[in-house]
């Protein structure tokens, strides 16, 4: 039985462009993708099939949009989004540092609305 993981900084995957830096630190157990975004954003609107995918926000302000819901997520805040349900986020100007969680890691099931 596993008791636990370090991942290492060599092990961890990147993608920074301009206004959008984000680490994935995947697992076979489970995936976190840390994001800061410092400009204006909205992601494709999309729901995964199977997976179930939170968001934590550490600054700023996430703007979440799940079915016909609004939700505007602040540092501490969480949700989850369950497999189905249409969602995206959106950013302002402020810089926003927030954590996406999947739970089925390596699972690309997600689809566009």
């Amino acid at each position: 039985m596993k008791t636990h993981k370090v991942m290492r900084a060599n092990e961890i995957g990147s993608r920074i462009v301009p206004g959008d830096a984000r680490l994935y630190y995947c697992d076979p157990d489970i995936d976190f993708i840390f994001t800061t975004i410092t400009k204006p954003m909205v992601s494709e609107l999309h729901r995964h099939r199977e997976n179930i995918e939170s968001y934590y926000v550490f600054q700023g302000k996430l703007i979440l949009h799940i079915e016909e819901n609004t939700e505007v997520l602040g540092p501490g805040d969480m949700t989850v989004i369950y497999p189905g349900k249409c969602h995206k986020f959106e950013t302002t100007d402020e810089k926003v540092i927030f954590c996406a969680i999947k739970k089925f890691p390596l699972l690309d099931d997600k689809e566009l609305c």
